[in-house]
């Protein structure tokens, strides 16, 4: 499945997605994770003040327990401080 989503190529050479998802203040965070790799995105966005992490991993573990997507297809990005 080709994704509609634009990428930016780093300077690594990996074609990071510029449209993902925040998970900042969203209820059921596990199965929006899950469900929003399930439909193709592949940039998730996070931070530690959201207290969210726990629920953020276990959307992508079962995305990844499913075959959906292997880790090194995703780009997860945090904040911190």
């Amino acid at each position: 499945m080709q994704s509609l989503v634009k990428t930016l190529t780093l300077n690594n050479g990996l074609a990071c997605p510029i449209i993902g998802l925040g998970t900042c203040a969203i209820n059921n965070v596990e199965e929006v994770v899950y469900q929003s790799i399930k439909d193709g995105t592949r940039l998730i966005d996070t931070a530690s003040i959201y207290k969210n992490e726990e629920e953020v991993g276990k959307g992508i573990k079962r995305a990844m327990d499913e075959g959906i997507v292997k880790r090194e297809d995703l780009f997860v990005v945090t904040k911190f401080g």
